[in-house]
């Protein structure tokens, strides 16, 4: 499916993990905010149900007449057995295309066509490594509009029928996207993943999957990871709109409380060997439909976590002043006349709660790459010498 931003953002960021969870009631998962001093939005309304759904509810006015539902799912491609490779992210597919209530995908998209509400514009989904997302705008609050609503998502939780009739009519569409997909974008993104991670489970679980798994997984591939990972204890719903939350709370347990978790639930992740740290390396990253010449100075480090606490946050904020400098800095060196770089920038990622990553970063004039990995190198040791003005910390 088709990603999107959308207004509800700020509480997916706030999901946190979850882990697998025992049949029956069930401890919950904490929200992160509970272990952290960060004061969260008095306006959302948090809670759990026994079987260890945990939902978010928060009145927003505007638009009037509205509200969009969430389900988050703590599962992804990263949850896959190497015969599932593709599952996760097919599986998303798969449960519009029938379920306990909407037999196939004419009758789900025709109910959803006669209330106003548009597959794609008002109902979408995506898959990624450790997650998947079903979104759902409801274009008006009438009663057969919200019943649909939370009857969909709730047969996206546990209703999928994934009759294998239907599996084999999605597959040329998988296909097709993932074709789509194999953009020089993409390839130098597999490329880079090998370099730094080859032998991490992130390498090898890229969400769109491999063509045989796709031409050739059997239903029960589909049951079986549907039956461990979209479990309650797994879940997360939210629901922003135009909505009374004492009503909306009420909706959510009567729609998902009879949800369960099975016996035995799915296994977490196996990440393989995520690297402590790295001595120096090189790798060229090539492909015949690079347009230019990008070199980026990278440093590697194993993942610590650390609670989202006002000190944590706090202690990172010289690094985010410095990338930001840095990254003005090269600003002003790509507008001289005869730079080698047309382009420049510092940052620092976390990836999947396993690898820490910081990186300078350049775009070099066509033909000058040479020129421009001096340049890179001399920026970086400029900063770690001699540090930042104050003029550059006032503007920052």
């Amino acid at each position: 499916m088709k990603k999107r931003l959308h207004a509800l953002s700020f509480l997916l960021l706030a999901l946190g993990g979850t882990t697998a969870l025992p049949a029956g009631e069930v401890k919950p998962v904490p929200w992160p905010h509970k272990g952290s001093d960060i004061a969260v939005d008095p306006d959302v309304r948090f809670g759990a149900l026994d079987n260890g759904l945990r939902y978010a509810i928060r009145r927003n006015a505007e638009p009037p007449g509205r509200v969009s539902l969430r389900l988050h799912i703590a599962a992804g491609s990263l949850h896959e057995e190497e015969d599932q490779r593709g599952v996760a992210h097919f599986l998303e597919h798969m449960v519009f295309n029938g379920s306990r209530n909407f037999p196939d995908v004419e009758n789900l998209l025709g109910r959803m066509q006669r209330l106003g509400i548009a597959f794609g514009a008002h109902a979408n989904a995506y898959t990624s490594f450790d997650e998947t997302v079903y979104m759902l705008d409801l274009p008006n609050l009438e009663k057969d509009t919200l019943k649909l609503g939370f009857e969909v998502m709730r047969d996206f939780g546990d209703g999928a029928l994934l009759t294998t009739k239907e599996i084999d009519k999605e597959r040329g569409v998988i296909l097709s996207e993932k074709r789509s997909r194999d953009s020089v974008e993409m390839r130098l993104m597999e490329q880079q993943f090998e370099f730094l991670l080859p032998d991490s489970l992130i390498t090898h679980r890229f969400p769109i999957g491999i063509e045989k798994v796709i031409k050739e997984a059997r239903r029960d591939r589909f049951t079986s990871f549907y039956s461990d990972y979209y479990i309650p204890g797994n879940m997360t719903f939210i629901v922003v709109g135009d909505i009374d939350l004492d009503d909306y709370e009420g909706r959510i347990v009567k729609t998902f409380t009879s949800m369960k978790n099975p016996e035995e639930p799915g296994a977490d992740p196996r990440m393989g060997t995520i690297p402590g740290g790295f001595g120096f390396q090189a790798a060229v990253f090539s492909d015949k439909e690079v347009k230019s010449d990008d070199l980026a100075l990278g440093f590697v480090q194993k993942y610590e976590s650390k609670p989202d606490r006002a000190a944590t946050r706090a202690a990172r904020m010289p690094l985010r002043v410095a990338n930001s400098i840095i990254g003005r800095r090269f600003d002003i060196l790509a507008k001289k006349e005869g730079s080698p770089i047309s382009s420049g920038s510092a940052g620092r990622f976390e990836w999947f709660n396993a690898l820490e990553f910081g990186s300078i970063d350049v775009t070099a004039v066509e033909g000058k790459w040479r020129e421009a990995v001096p340049v890179m190198e001399q920026e970086l040791r400029r900063a770690l010498e001699y540090g930042f003005t104050q003029t550059e910390l006032d503007e920052i």
